[in-house]
């Protein structure tokens, strides 16, 4: 049987998730269905499913609900990203 504290925590985690999706779908009508990297960081080929990425990482502030601090990466562009914070940085896909 779960706990009252069990059971308020996994609330609190799906209405996270909720919200999360909302901001998602508002980051892609804003920016369409799309690696944002792209044209950005064009030696690196797109693939598999697109990640909302934030700009301003959660560890240093960033807000996950934020549509404005968020951008629409694939897999490969959300991994170059983090494996090349500097230039990433200088391209706008990190602060």
């Amino acid at each position: 049987m779960q706990s009252q504290s069990s059971k308020c925590h996994k609330l609190m985690v799906e209405r996270h998730n909720a919200d999360r999706r909302a901001v998602l779908n508002e980051v892609i009508k804003r920016d369409g269905v799309r690696c944002f990297a792209k044209t950005l960081v064009p030696n690196v080929a797109c693939w598999s499913g697109l990640h909302g990425h934030e700009i301003l990482p959660r560890s240093r502030g960033g807000n996950p609900l934020d549509a404005q601090g968020i951008i629409m990466l694939c897999s490969a562009h959300h991994a170059w990203t983090h494996d090349n914070p500097q230039k990433a940085k200088a391209l706008g896909l990190l602060r």
